[in-house]
């Protein structure tokens, strides 16, 4: 719910986003080195990502490929 906050509302001061963001790629992270995944994200760099795009457009595919590479892990995990 702070996320949303952070997104909509959080425009009007700037920064909340940004850290949202910054978290988000945090916990994704972890999410990783608990799966195993090789492929790791780097929360400076999506959030470099984030302030250069400036409309989060372009840190979103970063975060979702990063999030899928973790998802695989488990995949193949399960399937074996």
């Amino acid at each position: 719910m702070v996320y949303v906050l952070a997104v909509t509302i959080g425009w009007i001061i700037i920064v909340p986003p940004f850290v949202s963001l910054y978290r988000t790629a945090g916990r994704i992270r972890r999410v990783q080195e608990i799966t195993g995944a090789r492929k790791r994200i780097r929360p400076g760099l999506g959030l470099l990502i984030a302030i250069v795009s400036w409309t989060m457009l372009l840190d979103m595919p970063y975060l979702q490929t990063h999030i899928n590479s973790a998802w695989d892990v488990e995949f193949e995990r399960v399937k074996v």
